[in-house]
């Protein structure tokens, strides 16, 4: 009897995604971690104990047998193994068909021995037999034990060096979109749906990231069929064909509302003839229909408390998260949020209706107020803007608090517009309005017979909040949804245009499913199928791991759609439109379809050969004073291009190899361990004393005297081609003998002839580029080898990565400006012609700085890089290595005196940050502080970057109160006894007043690009910090009575 393989899901399930915080599948992307050298004694002997004493929760592998392994009593662990094993026979080419009993067992065995015959194998046997007396050792017990390992290393197998399947996307299953594929056009005539020409070919611009391979040649005419015009949709083009009259190839697409049907088996059906075709919704239990025509006798019963004066207001209304249209009466709150407003003021009468961050700073007589934290309420047809009063006593007395603006939308004067894309902030022009409470009446009266124009922007903590608040304004003043909608794909040079339905005619659940992301990608790539080299493309992308999202792009800036949901988990059927209400803004967003580029982990060198980042690592050291020849006890852990150093008592190493493997299935296994080292990260970089840049490394050897030297005279050319840094890689003098003669530890020096000499060889030194050493002493010689070959590794890597990322930011931002050093070839005698930017293109650059880790997760650390920092408003800035971890800004002042970076004392909780960056940032510095008219100044840094951005383009201000750091728990599989955490939420759930002063970090970045990534990435772990405490995010909104309507 042959043995019955994994099912068919249970194999998917070993090689599932995790999901993205929108629940889409992601991509495991997690590099390898390497632990270095022997571990404490008390850490394994403390993690046994725990696993002993909870064996119904774990198992140690160190007392596993194959006889045990195939027992009754221990299924759980069996089925891990025999997973373990199967997945490893799959790995090395078996097939499932030859899968049986004797295979099983073999590979169980297999995978049990080469696991005793381990290193840490055998010493979890050896302590199994010794704990129940059957060997004894008259040895003393050493301080350390075991020995280097690869994190995640299971049986033979690292289950997290797996490169995560793409699931199948979904436009390959059938039955589950709505979506009709019309014909394919040129630019132009997507946007005039007019017919295309028969008889043309196709040219898709090549490639400019990547290179694909070469694509077969491929049939690219379509047979398009008339849609139906029973459905009241536009028409789509009768005659199809594809042409080159253009240089971007465009394609068209409808969506279809109201023509499908429920039914499973006829989803799957061949159109034929004239027929449509549709792709149905296999998952619908119901038929959906549109609303039909309304009576007349009911509109005209209908009164102002159930209908607005403009025809967009029902859409609108009827979107608004958690209100159904018709439930709204007189009086009912349709937003409701806390923002940061900044109010300005104009005697002239009339700004532009696309008042932005350009025409602020040439808008003239404008009377600044700082900023304030308000309560702005929409409700009815005006926006209401609350505040403080002066005393508790007040708000007591009145029952509410102040209203202290009003904006009325009905107004001609009112015009909504996008103010900063970088922030989401929108602004809202309009005449102003007096309001006053008449005590005595009981009564706010209400004028606007002021002169003049007041101008209000609003900045919203949560990104997808503002988006959800100019979309339901902008919809409400009137804001029309275009007929169509272009999609672009910058990798290919391909667009899809797509016809978009009247939202009137549909109601929420259709709306939610048509407007999906996951549908409109579906249309996308359904539609893009005939492109010659699509099909590679995508399959290449597939092999990768990677997934094909959705971004609104603004010039160099990037936003991707990654919340289908709102904090409260209900739909927001525009996350896909929204950016149409910003499509009269002077930089109009453009949709696109991206690939979701996670952190590269590779990169190719001058010489062509890829370079492919080693893993990280960590492990216990000494670290030698040169002074005093003490010694300090180290805990040193690499995240990203940086050395952290920690207290040994706060080290968080991995769990030791075999320790504990928790039930359940290996995909559990996986999903958990990857959990634990992310927060593990988080938790070293959290409780970091020190870090080191590895680009500051010059070089890294063995220690080559006896007494630790203060300083060295090694130069670091970064600049030049073949600098003498990378000489110093190639020398083979790491490896001796005599290193593997070394017992290691007290043992080995008690042993010795020459304790000085076999100390000095124990040790690894760090030429930092200040001049410094920086030496460091390890258990043996083989692990300070060890050290020194994935250090070196590492900082090869490093410095290679941020040169490269520095040559993309240049190109990236010449797409809106010259180079500060012009490109001139040794050829051409004339100075060569600026090329037009092309905003379009698929710059690497974009795909580093806005990339799919930060919203993933998958990397401890978002956000990094050195900038000028400064507390408050005045000061000296100060050069900082600043980290975004886990929704905390986690700084280490950079000293030339320092060999090492000190951590600052305060770590900054985002919970109740706003960023703002640009003119607004500069509003904020003191007079005299930002001279508007001043010359820019052209910069070259160190890594290459070259940047002549004006000052409040490299600006951003973070407006925070204290909260304290929500440091997490320690992270284990097996977790240790007593371990402490300071992650109370005691002071989170308090909720602060409106006037309750906000702190101001000030930091300038190197360049615009850089200012900007920045500004995403805080924004984006400011949204999960709102998502991750949805009930204080409410409880804030909802707190303070408003004013009775009269």
């Amino acid at each position: 009897m042959s043995a019955s393989a994994p099912s068919l899901q249970s194999r998917q399930d070993l090689d599932r995604n995790p999901e993205n915080p929108d629940g889409t599948p992601a991509a495991i992307h997690l590099r390898q971690r390497v632990f270095i050298g022997p571990m404490p004694e008390r850490v394994v002997s403390q993690t046994e104990a725990h696993a002993h004493q909870h064996h119904h929760k774990g198992i140690f592998l160190g007392r596993m047998s194959t006889q045990e392994a195939n027992s009754d009593s221990c299924t759980d662990v069996s089925q891990i193994i025999k997973d373990h094993a199967f997945h490893f026979f799959m790995r090395e080419g078996g097939r499932v068909e030859d899968w049986d009993d004797e295979q099983e067992r073999g590979r169980t065995e297999e995978l049990l021995k080469r696991w005793r015959e381990s290193e840490w194998g055998a010493l979890w046997h050896r302590r199994h037999r010794q704990r129940h007396g059957e060997i004894r050792d008259a040895a003393p017990t050493s301080r350390w034990v075991g020995g280097s390992f690869e994190v995640g290393h299971l049986l033979g197998v690292n289950v997290l060096d797996e490169l995560a399947c793409v699931d199948t996307p979904p436009q390959e299953q059938e039955g589950e979109l709505l979506l009709d594929v019309s014909t394919i056009m040129t630019d132009d005539q997507a946007r005039m749906h007019a017919p295309a020409r028969k008889g043309d070919t196709v040219t898709t611009p090549p490639l400019r990231s990547q290179p694909l391979p070469a694509s077969p040649a491929t049939t690219t005419d379509v047979i398009a069929s008339p849609s139906a015009s029973d459905t009241g949709l536009l028409e789509s083009p009768k005659n199809t064909g594809v042409q080159k009259n253009a240089s971007t190839l465009s394609l068209a697409a409808r969506l279809n509302p109201l023509e499908f049907s429920s039914s499973r088996g006829s989803s799957s059906k061949k159109s034929k003839g004239k027929e449509k075709r549709q792709v149905r919704y296999a998952a619908e239990t119901e038929e959906l229909e549109a609303p039909g025509p309304v009576s007349p006798t009911e509109v005209l019963g209908r009164t102002p408390a159930t209908v607005e004066a403009t025809t967009s207001t029902a859409a609108s209304v009827h979107s608004s998260p958690g209100i159904p249209a018709q439930d709204l009466t007189w009086g009912d709150v349709v937003l409701r949020d806390r923002m940061f407003v900044r109010i300005s003021s104009t005697k002239i009468g009339k700004l532009d209706s696309n008042f932005n961050e350009s025409m602020n700073r040439t808008t003239r007589d404008l009377q600044y107020k700082d900023w304030a934290e308000f309560m702005v309420v929409w409700r009815k047809d005006i926006i209401e803007i609350y505040e403080d009063y002066s005393t508790s006593v007040q708000e007591w007395a009145v029952g509410h608090k102040h209203l202290a603006y009003i904006i009325p939308l009905k107004s001609r004067r009112t015009h909504l517009s996008l103010y900063s894309f970088v922030d989401m902030t929108f602004c809202i022009t309009c005449q102003p309005m007096h309001t006053y409470f008449n005590s005595s009446r009981k009564k706010w009266n209400i004028t606007g017979e002021l002169e003049g124009t007041n101008v209000y922007i609003f900045k919203i903590k949560s990104r997808s909040r503002a988006y959800d608040w100019t979309w339901q304004l902008w919809r409400y003043l009137g804001g029309e949804i275009p007929r169509s909608i272009d999609i672009r794909n910058p990798r290919l040079g391909t667009k899809v245009a797509i016809e978009l339905p009247p939202l009137d005619l549909m109601d929420a659940i259709t709306a939610a499913k048509m407007f999906s992301r996951r549908n409109i990608i579906a249309l996308c790539l359904r539609s893009l199928k005939p492109v010659p080299g699509w099909g590679n493309f995508v399959e290449y992308e597939k092999k990768r791991g990677r997934t094909l999202q959705l971004a609104w792009r603004s010039e160099t800036h990037v936003d991707w759609v990654w919340f289908d949901r709102n904090a409260e988990g209900e739909q927001r059927e525009w996350s896909v439109l929204c950016g149409l209400a910003f499509k009269n803004s002077p930089q109009a967003p453009v949709l696109e379809l991206r690939v979701a580029e996670h952190y590269p982990t590779f990169l190719y060198p001058k010489n062509g050969t890829a370079l492919v980042q080693p893993p990280a690592i960590e492990g216990y050291v000494e670290r030698i004073r040169p002074n005093t020849q003490t010694k300090q006890p180290l805990y040193l852990a690499n995240h990203n291009g940086d050395l952290f150093t920690l207290s040994p008592q706060q080290a968080q190493p991995p769990s030791p190899p075999g320790s504990a493997l928790m039930l359940g299935n290996m995909e559990e296994y996986k999903q958990t361990l990857m959990k634990v080292e992310i927060e593990r990260g988080i938790y070293q970089i959290m409780h970091a004393s020190a870090v080191c840049d590895l680009r500051s490394v010059v070089a890294v050897r063995r220690a080559v005297h006896a007494v630790p030297q203060h300083r060295h005279d090694q130069k670091d050319d970064r600049l030049a081609e073949e600098s003498s840094w990378f000489n110093v890689w190639s020398r083979l003098d790491e490896g001796t003998d005599s290193d593997d003669e070394d017992e290691g530890g007290e043992e080995g020096l008690n042993k010795a002839g020459d304790r000085a000499y076999l100390k000095m060889k124990r040790s690894f030194e760090l030429l930092l580029n200040t001049g410094r050493v920086v030496r460091f002493e390890v258990h043996s010689c083989r692990v300070a080898n060890e050290w020194v070959k994935r250090l070196r590794a590492l900082v090869v890597y490093w410095k290679q990565r941020y040169r490269v990322n520095a040559k993309d930011e240049i190109d990236l931002g010449q797409a809106r400006h010259p180079r500060v050093t012009p490109q001139i070839r040794v050829c051409d005698e004339h100075e060569i012609p600026l090329e037009n930017p092309d905003l379009s293109a698929p710059y690497p650059a974009l795909d580093t700085l806005f990339n799919w880790c930060i919203i993933d997760g998958c990397r401890p650390i978002a956000k990094e890089g050195k900038l000028y920092m400064r507390k408050g408003l005045r000061g000296q800035y100060k050069l900082v290595q600043l980290f975004l971890v886990d929704g905390h800004l986690i700084s280490f002042r950079v000293a030339p005196q320092n060999a090492l970076h000190g951590v600052m004392r305060r770590k900054i909780n985002l919970l109740d940050a706003y960023v703002c960056s640009g003119y607004l940032a500069a509003l904020t510095l003191p007079k005299g502080q930002y001279m508007p008219n001043a010359p820019t100044v052209a910069r070259r840094y160190e890594d290459g970057l070259e940047a002549d951005d004006r000052d409040e383009d490299m600006l951003f201000v973070i407006s925070y109160r204290k909260h304290p750091a929500a440091i997490p728990s320690r992270p284990s599989l097996a977790s240790v006894p007593n371990s402490t955490s300071n992650s109370s939420t005691s002071g989170t759930q308090r909720v602060p007043s409106l006037s309750e002063k906000h702190k101001l970090l000030v930091c300038r970045t190197r360049s615009k690009l850089e200012r900007d990534a920045w500004c995403w990435a805080l924004n984006i772990e400011i949204e999960k910090l709102t998502r991750k405490h949805a009930a204080r995010e409410e409880k804030l909104r909802q707190t303070g009575n408003l004013r009775k309507l009269d």
